[in-house]
């Protein structure tokens, strides 16, 4: 991680509401987030020092009560720890009054993001640009902030660090499945993890494991890239697997959004299996549905889809077919295959 004599730039938004009387900070963030910038940032121009234990066993956490004590014998000293992804401080007697620093308060929002870009024009629509693709980690931002033709080596960047940091904050692989889902909100992500789980995840869950962060104006982001990666760490899981977590996902947000907005999502984000289950699975919704509000979605299907799927082609047809068009709007047409349909 490149570090600068700059602050980090999620600190100032961390101190709005860290207790300024905290003289031990311990870092718990995954590489890539410039976590050592950050504890560093902490300390400044401060009396204190930077310990990095990301690389210590566990047994060597015991080293932080003697840095608790010496905090306690000299009241002008601070001390910033950054901790490796499985580490716990609960089993340790800790004197000083700790601050904690999470993976979320180290990722970067939109603003922090145009902040680096400069005052220029165009930096606010740059920065939401490098936000939707790799979130606020900062190894990722740096590289796209330089130029945004390095997406590739930021990629890269994004799937180290987040396999490092899933290997002990998500071991079973399930909040990783909820890449699955198109949107995401508390009700969406407790229906979907209510089929196959007792005690189901929260969206809170999704949001401090640092797999989703807060959308100026869409709620929760899961970045593309981090989705990207996601969906391929699940698919080792198999077809089978695959066919659940799809099947639970349509059922999620059809029931919390309906099936109009999920649709919108699915051609958003080019998620053709969740159209092609809409289109085979919805007929009576479908048909239902407002016959301008239908045209526009199937206009918004590209042609090298509807054309080589036969679900979609049928499904199109029927509904060019039998839903009568009083608006003026022209549906789309395509031909007849007697031999497949």
């Amino acid at each position: 991680m490149v570090e600068t004599t700059r602050v980090h730039p999620a600190l100032p938004r961390f101190l709005r509401w860290a207790d300024p009387e905290s003289r031990l900070l311990l870092v718990s963030a995954a590489p890539e987030t410039g976590r050592t910038w950050f504890a560093r940032s902490w300390i400044g121009d401060r009396k204190g020092v930077v310990h990095d234990f990301s690389e210590h066993p566990y047994e060597a956490l015991e080293e932080l009560e003697k840095i608790s004590l010496q905090l306690a014998q000299d009241p002008q000293l601070h001390a910033a720890v950054v901790l490796a992804p499985g580490h716990t401080v609960w089993h340790l007697t800790l004197t000083a009054k700790i601050l904690f620093a999470q993976q979320r308060d180290l990722l970067l929002d939109q603003a922090e993001i145009a902040a680096m870009l400069g005052d220029g024009a165009g930096s606010w629509e740059a920065a939401a640009e490098v936000y939707s693709n790799c979130g606020g980690w900062l190894g990722a931002v740096q590289l796209l902030v330089r130029d945004p033709r390095l997406a590739d080596p930021a990629r890269q960047k994004l799937r180290a660090a987040l396999s490092t940091w899933l290997a002990h904050h998500d071991p079973e692989w399930d909040l990783s499945e909820a890449a699955i889902l198109p949107v995401f909100d508390q009700s969406t992500v407790e229906i979907f993890y209510s089929h196959f789980r007792s005690d189901p995840h929260t969206l809170n869950d999704l949001v401090q494991a640092g797999l989703l962060q807060e959308h100026p104006e869409q709620g929760w982001l899961m970045p593309s890239m981090v989705r990207a990666l996601l969906r391929e760490r699940i698919q080792a899981a198999g077809a089978q697997r695959m066919e659940l977590l799809e099947e639970a996902s349509l059922e999620a947000v059809t029931s919390v959004h309906g099936l109009q907005a999920t649709a919108d999502a699915a051609i958003e984000q080019q998620r053709w299996s969740v159209l092609n289950r809409l289109v085979t699975g919805h007929w009576n919704e479908l048909l239902l549905l407002d016959f301008a509000k239908f045209i526009e979605l199937a206009q918004r299907i590209p042609p090298f889809i509807s054309g080589k799927n036969a679900y979609f082609g049928l499904g199109l047809r029927i509904l060019d077919e039998f839903t009568g068009n009083d608006s003026g709007l022209q549906a789309p047409h395509l031909a007849d295959e007697y031999q497949k349909d």
